[in-house]
């Protein structure tokens, strides 16, 4: 086992939980501001919009960079790290993409005798990084 790797799983790991809350939040708002937009009484806000655009844009990035990152630490081959690239461009799949990838590294951590919960591994459990 190299405690390394299992590091870098656990710590990628929390941070693609993490993308993934802010990904179905700002799924969420989106469609809440577009309800909200479709009201008569309501003033169409477009700085609201483009604000709400911008953070998912900045979501689905930042979503991206840790499905590359943890894919790295998992071993993934290269074909599949640009499949999976490809498909976080695709709305819904993007969704499911992270899900899977959080559930290979959940199995991952499980594996090698680490309690994971909905946030990931507790960091005081993560093992101390080699030298």
């Amino acid at each position: 086992m190299n405690p390394n790797q299992v590091r870098q799983v656990a710590e990628r790991q929390r941070s693609l939980v993490w993308a993934i809350f802010a990904a179905l939040l700002l799924n969420f708002a989106n469609i809440f501001s577009a309800i909200v937009r479709r009201q008569p009484e309501a003033a169409a806000d477009g700085i609201l919009t483009l604000i709400l655009m911008c953070l998912a844009l900045l979501g689905q990035l930042w979503a991206l960079l840790c499905v590359i990152n943890l894919m790295a630490a998992l071993g993934y081959d290269t074909g599949i790290r640009i499949l999976l690239i490809i498909l976080m461009f695709i709305p819904c799949v993007s969704l499911i993409v992270l899900l899977s990838l959080n559930v290979q590294a959940t199995k991952f951590l499980r594996a090698r005798g680490l309690r994971v919960g909905l946030m990931g591994v507790d960091p005081k459990d993560i093992p101390p990084p080699a030298i």
